[in-house]
Formats: structure tokens, C-alpha cells, sequence
């Protein structure tokens, strides 16, 4: 299908459109934004511009009156207060409504989505939750990356291969994103040159605990 005069999707200018098919019986419509995302040597690229991942990871409910109720109000308050500080760029550790995804999209907020595992290495139901996050969500531009994991394990041979194992599988299923795992074990002895998960992913990605 010949497209003229698109306009790219980016954090500063967040252009969207609305893709619509036609039969004879039935009309589906859904909204897009058109953009690429790579890494090439130690730079990630959007549209072809190196770019700097600005940001803070945000935890959806966690506010104490209303957990993992949150209404859509407070959980945008939140995201705008990221959007003012500078950031463009959030991790999600476990799937979001919709609601927030289009947000993201409107507000030029890239995402990292993730399969929401934690502790020791798991695999029953990751490839099911992948399938079902690149099905659902495949169309916000805002998402960048999905996530196979956070906090597995990383220097156990078993987390490395799920991860090997997982990354493989999100690139089948969507080509166009990047798939990373986060770390907690990367930098846990830094004069010991320690093979670790999170650097099987486009971007290495770990958490690091104050204090």
C-alpha cells in the first residue's frame, strides 16, 4: 500500500494515525504510529537518531490506598510527572490496560513491557504471555522494548538459556522492537568478569541498590 507524507512517530512530536480496513461485510480501524528502533554498536536509534533513554522506571500500583486498583486518573498523574521531569523512556514491569498504552502514545513516552516474572528462572506461560503482548499491544508505537524477566537469576546458566530461549521467540513474533532482560547481579562483584543474562538483550538492562 503507497503511504505519502508520513510523519514519524518520536517523544517531541508523537504522530498518530488511524489505519482503517474495509470488506464488504466489516470495517476494523486502528490506531498507529509509524517509527524504527535499533541498536547499533553502543547507541540505540530511533528513526535513524541516536537517542538518549532518559527516564525512571514507574511501578503501577503501587500508591498505598489504592493498589492494584488504581484509577486510570492517578496512573496518569504519575506518568505526566515523568513526562515534566525529562523522561522519556519507562519500564512496566507487568502488562497495562489500554488506557496507558495510548497515553504513552499521545504523550511520546516510550515503554518497556514485561512478562512479569521475578526470583528464580521460570518458564511456564512466558511464550503464552508473549504471544498475547505482541498481539495486543503491537500497535503502540510507544512500546520499544518487551521484556522476558526481571531479577532471575542472571548468572545462573539456567536464566541465561530462558533468556537465549525468549529472546529468540519475541523476534519471531515482532521483528521491529528490541528484548531485553533486567539484571540485578551485573555489577554484584565488579573485579570478577561474571557472564550474566542481561547481556543476551539488545540493551543491557540491570537494577542497582543503594545503601
Amino acid at each position: 500500500i503507497p503511504f505519502e507524507g508520513l510523519k514519524l512517530w518520536a517523544p517531541e512530536h508523537p504522530r498518530l494515525y488511524v489505519v482503517q480496513v474495509r470488506t464488504k461485510q466489516d470495517m476494523a480501524s486502528e490506531r498507529i504510529g509509524l517509527r524504527t528502533i535499533e541498536v547499533k554498536g553502543a547507541g540505540v536509534y530511533l528513526n535513524g537518531k541516536r537517542i538518549f533513554m532518559k527516564g525512571c522506571e514507574w511501578m503501577p500500583g503501587s500508591h498505598p490506598d489504592y493498589g492494584m486498583a488504581e484509577p486510570f486518573e492517578h496512573s496518569r498523574k504519575c506518568l505526566s510527572q515523568l513526562k515534566q521531569a525529562g523522561c522519556v523512556f519507562t519500564r512496566f514491569h507487568w502488562q497495562q490496560d489500554r488506557k496507558i498504552l495510548d497515553w504513552c502514545d499521545e504523550n511520546g513516552l516510550m515503554v518497556q513491557e514485561e512478562i512479569p516474572f521475578w526470583g528464580q528462572p521460570k518458564k511456564a506461560g512466558s511464550k503464552q504471555q508473549a504471544g498475547e503482548m505482541v498481539h495486543y499491544h503491537g500497535s503502540h508505537p510507544s512500546i520499544i522494548c518487551w521484556g522476558v524477566g526481571n531479577e532471575l537469576g542472571g548468572e545462573l546458566p539456567e536464566t541465561i538459556a530462558y533468556v537465549k530461549e525468549m529472546y529468540r521467540y519475541f523476534k519471531e513474533l515482532d521483528g521491529s522492537r528490541l528484548v531485553n532482560y533486567v539484571s540485578n547481579t551485573v555489577s554484584r562483584d565488579a573485579n570478577v568478569d561474571l557472564d550474566d543474562a542481561a547481556m543476551y538483550g539488545d540493551i543491557a538492562m540491570w537494577n542497582e541498590y543503594l545503601g
